[in-house]
């Protein structure tokens, strides 16, 4: 009677660490992918509580002529016994004083109020602040960039314009510039500067020494065309913050010359604080 001769199939160690590592690749990207999940989930939570709190200041101010609780100093949309708790808004809105709340953290929402407008906000997973502003009606970050017109700087907090550094009665400091100087009121705009690509809503700081409008717009010297034109009607006689509109910067546009521009209107000294630049995540 002949033996049977039995085989034993065995893994090398080679094999052994190579199926190994395709496991741990497979579940690193497994743990990833359910973060990313868990993070986009958590975010829309966030959304969702801004634009109910937003509902709600909305309609208050539909029946209150177009004013808002007022509330400058920014504070947390929370009930009592919270710092820096807001005191205006819950009195007035009652719906909120048991409002919602960071799905992760806990915390609560910010809202700040001049009066006529308002700004609620939070911060993303991103680490962006994500918030809606009634004064542009669109859901924006808060200030990615402010740029004061009254230095000559090459950063990202800073410009360049034809202008007098001047101080002002309402204001510190602020360029002034008359329609004899051309356009003018210069921001550099680059990932050189800071910027990164993604779409931004441009907010100006101004007044006037006559009521009147200022032109002025992003334009594009290298390729030579206008990634936005915009007028800013009704500037008065006191610093008001106007929304300009919204930009959109690709990879392309940040590598290449991109800057601001205004145009002031004859017969009025015209002044330009700053400009500010709120990412739209």
């Amino acid at each position: 009677m002949k033996n049977k001769v039995s085989y034993k199939i065995a893994f090398t160690i080679i094999e052994l660490l190579v199926t190994i590592t395709i496991i741990g690749i497979l579940s690193g990207l497994i743990v990833v992918s359910i973060k990313g999940y868990v993070n986009s989930a958590n975010d829309t939570k966030r959304k969702q509580g801004i634009d109910s709190i937003r509902k709600v200041v909305m309609v208050y101010g539909a029946l209150n002529f177009g004013t808002y609780p007022t509330e400058e100093a920014g504070c947390y949309i929370a009930p009592t016994g919270v710092t820096n708790r807001c005191t205006n808004l819950p009195t007035l809105i009652p719906d909120l004083v048991n409002p919602p709340t960071d799905p992760t953290t806990g915390t609560y929402y910010t809202y700040v109020s001049t009066g006529s407008s308002f700004t609620i906000s939070s911060i993303l997973s991103t680490g962006f602040s994500y918030g809606y502003n009634s004064t542009s009606a669109n859901y924006h970050s808060s200030i990615f960039a402010r740029l004061p017109m009254y230095n000559n700087k090459t950063s990202i907090y800073g410009g360049e314009a034809c202008w007098t550094a001047v101080t002002d009665s309402t204001s510190s400091l602020g360029s002034v510039f008359s329609y004899t100087c051309g356009w003018n009121a210069i921001t550099r705009i680059g990932s050189a500067y800071g910027f990164q690509a993604g779409k931004y809503d441009m907010y100006v700081r101004t007044r006037a020494s006559i009521t009147s409008s200022i032109s002025g717009g992003v334009y594009n010297s290298t390729a030579k065309n206008y990634l936005i034109q915009f007028t800013l009607p009704n500037v008065k006689n006191t610093y008001q913050v106007l929304y300009a509109g919204r930009i959109t910067l690709t990879t392309t546009i940040l590598a290449q010359s991109v800057s601001t521009y205004f145009a002031p209107s004859g017969g009025a000294t015209d002044y330009i604080d700053y400009i500010e630049f709120r990412y739209v995540p």
